[in-house]
């Protein structure tokens, strides 16, 4: 045998050894793996030589990833508590206070003015005047009337007449003025003062 006939079956082994040896990866992201197919037995008189190559292929799957972020909300609420606070009352007490105001009240008094008056007045002045018998005497166209000697008598009379005259006269008038009068009254009150309660 030739040195290259004895190395064969030794690369056989060796190559079975590998192949059966060899980590199987299956599941998702690994491509199908198929077992290599048996070794054919030995044959002296024939030599075959089988080679296998493992070829990998990738691919990629769309894988959906879900994001969690942590949020913070604002939550009040109402506490409670006691607080003491200083409380006062009103104390009340009454007072008189004495109050003054002016008034003014009209007050007149009669006073005079002067005026004048026209008018008439009748005057009448006494006169005598005085009265005689008459006759005739004479004769035919020579006859006059004449008086009566021892026959005439003094007889008064009046002569009147109107005077226009002006007198003076006083006339009242009211005059009112306004006096101003203080009054003061008591005026009741309560005055009142915040103690503490």
């Amino acid at each position: 045998d030739t040195e290259e006939e004895r190395m064969n079956p030794i690369l056989q082994l060796l190559f079975i050894h590998l192949v059966l040896g060899a980590p199987i990866h299956q599941g998702p992201g690994y491509p199908d793996y198929h077992a290599p197919a048996p070794v054919q037995q030995y044959q002296p008189s024939v030599l075959c030589l089988t080679h296998y190559a493992t070829v990998w292929e990738t691919t990629y799957n769309q894988i959906n990833t879900q994001v969690c972020t942590k949020q913070y909300k604002k939550e009040c609420k109402i506490d409670h508590k006691e607080v003491c606070v200083d409380t006062y009352k009103p104390v009340c007490h009454r007072v008189v206070e004495n109050k003054c105001y002016t008034t003014y009240q009209q007050v007149c008094v009669e006073e005079y003015r002067k005026e004048y008056e026209h008018y008439r007045e009748t005057e009448c002045t006494t006169l005598n005047k005085e009265h005689c018998e008459h006759r005739w005497e004479g004769e035919g166209n020579e006859k006059i009337w004449v008086v009566i000697p021892g026959s005439c008598v003094s007889n008064p009379y009046d002569v009147c007449k109107d005077i226009p005259k002006t007198k003076e006269k006083l006339i009242p008038y009211p005059v009112c003025n306004d006096v101003p009068i203080e009054e003061c009254v008591d005026v009741p009150r309560d005055e009142c003062k915040e103690v503490p309660d």
